[in-house]
């Protein structure tokens, strides 16, 4: 997921543009997929808990 974060982060910086229009794209980007690996990792970790 890391890996993915980062190929989008360079299609977004090579899609050119000024540093005011990349910036939020890659803010969102960052948000989405940490978002995402926050959320897999409550989930898991709700997962063990239960089963103890």
């Amino acid at each position: 997921m890391v890996a993915l974060w980062f190929a989008l982060i360079i299609h977004i910086f090579r899609s050119g543009g000024t540093f005011a229009d990349q910036a939020p794209q890659c803010i969102f980007t960052t948000m989405i997929v940490f978002g995402i690996l926050t959320a897999l990792y409550k989930g898991i970790e709700e997962l063990e808990t239960r089963e103890k």
